[in-house]
């Protein structure tokens, strides 16, 4: 192992809003890699990728059945890239992009049919007509 790498150790425990976290830390106990929250009956509702203990890329949250709920990216422990939200039937709800943590470009909401029913245009936070 170089001096770069640091070695990684598996954790579990029981969530305090029920179910099990599973996840890494680095000898300085810092959260990194992809941290997994179960239900008490084993589904997945939630999955996140960690660096130092910031989010950093995908975040996604699931219904029951496994569905998608809602999906981020963060960058440095900031939204930064896409997000979703769904309905139960998988529908997209809303979609927004952000840029370091503010709002930038499209936010759409949809019907769960899936038409268009909102589209705002953000700049780095402010909405603009």
């Amino acid at each position: 192992m170089n001096e770069t790498q640091q070695e990684l150790t598996y954790c579990s425990t029981k969530s305090s809003i029920g179910g099990t976290l599973v996840y890494q830390c680095d000898s300085n106990g810092h959260l990194q890699g992809l941290l997994s929250h179960y239900s008490p009956f084993g589904y997945i509702i939630m999955q996140c990728k960690l660096n130092n203990g910031l989010l950093n890329g995908p975040y996604q949250q699931f219904y029951p059945d496994g569905t998608l709920m809602h999906y981020l990216t963060f960058r440095d422990g900031l939204r930064d890239g896409i997000q979703i939200k769904c309905y139960p039937n998988g529908s997209v709800y809303n979609s927004s992009e952000y840029c370091f943590g503010l709002r930038h470009g499209w936010y759409s909401v949809f019907c769960p049919r899936g038409q268009l029913i909102l589209r705002k245009k953000y700049t780095m936070g402010r909405y603009f007509d």
